[in-house]
């Protein structure tokens, strides 16, 4: 899930967008990139604050920003040291909208992102139209979400759901779902999280009840054949 600071989606890019009107507190697990516009009642320092706040246990969180082109705002990002992508200027979001190709060069580098790569590596190529809904399938899939949870998000039923997936080679959705939330631990520990918090971040509270999780995850692997083998490899 992205999260906007003080700026409003594209209608076309609203979906699995969160509209913000504070910074989160740190370490901000429930989202997986940022993109935070600066204004009176938030400083460019508050901003890079909350940004070295974040980046100690989240190190590749991808976060944009929006400022004014000003020596001094200029100055504190450089002297930060802290990464930010992209860094825009109220004039490229006209009334604050943030288009896609703002919204994409977050997108590109967060955990769901990274978890549709490999259902594409594993699965097959698909068309360009049916990105958005395995995109959304994974921001559930990372948060540790249930299959009830999915249908406002592609915006049709699960029977419809399972049968667009079928139709392209896919697994059904509770496949997806319980490979892409196991994967996105990994993932996340690939990305410098803790091993803790990169569990907490999928759902998982209890060590012990992730161990099972994956432990299930394996034997399916080993019994189900081809369906989950790239989750069972990484996880070993």
């Amino acid at each position: 899930m992205i999260a906007l600071l003080n700026l409003t989606p594209e209608p076309v890019q609203a979906a699995a967008v969160e509209l913000l009107d504070s910074l989160p507190g740190p370490p901000a697990l429930r989202w997986s990139g940022f993109l935070i516009r600066c204004g009176e009642h938030l400083t460019i320092n508050e901003v890079i604050q909350w940004c070295s706040a974040v980046r100690r246990s989240r190190p590749a969180l991808p976060i944009g920003i929006v400022a004014e082109p000003e020596p001094v705002v200029l100055r504190t990002i450089a002297a930060s040291g802290v990464v930010l992508d992209p860094v825009l200027i109220p004039d490229d979001l006209p009334e604050g909208r943030v288009a896609s190709d703002a919204i994409n060069i977050i997108r590109i580098a967060t955990v769901e992102a990274k978890v549709v790569e490999r259902w594409i590596q594993q699965y097959g190529i698909i068309d360009t139209e049916e990105f958005p809904t395995l995109y959304a399938l994974a921001v559930h899939a990372v948060r540790g979400g249930r299959i009830k949870s999915i249908k406002n998000s592609v915006g049709y039923s699960i029977g419809t759901l399972t049968r667009r997936l079928r139709k392209i080679g896919y697994p059904p959705p509770g496949t997806l779902l319980r490979e892409g939330r196991i994967a996105s631990v990994q993932i996340r520990i690939d990305m410098g999280v803790e091993p803790r918090l990169a569990r907490e971040a999928a759902g998982w509270y209890s060590a012990e009840l992730f161990r099972r999780a994956r432990q299930r995850f394996r034997d399916d692997a080993k019994w189900g054949g081809s369906d989950a083998i790239w989750g069972y490899q990484r996880l070993t």
